[in-house]
């Protein structure tokens, strides 16, 4: 998350563990929450990606891709990411 959001997120009361930018973070896998309504093709992990379109001016700092939307077909197109439907 985003620390200059975390007031507005999260309120009182957090202890910052460590920071990292997200180009820090860029390509490095995670594990997914919901495993089952994820849609990330057999065998591949997911990874961060950076794009401009994630702001600091409002949420989390923080965007999930979908299989919708202008800016989800433009990451994925131009990273290659490839998807299949949820299970």
């Amino acid at each position: 998350m985003a620390t200059t959001l975390l007031d507005d997120v999260v309120g009182e009361g957090y202890e910052i563990l460590e920071k990292y930018t997200g180009k820090d973070l860029e390509g490095t896998e995670y594990d997914v929450l919901f495993p089952d309504a994820h849609a990330t093709p057999e065998g591949q992990q997911p990874k961060v990606v950076c794009d401009h379109y994630v702001t600091l001016t409002d949420g989390t700092g923080i965007v999930h891709l979908a299989p919708f939307g202008d800016d989800d077909a433009r990451i994925f197109a131009k990273r290659a990411i490839g998807l299949q439907p949820n299970r």
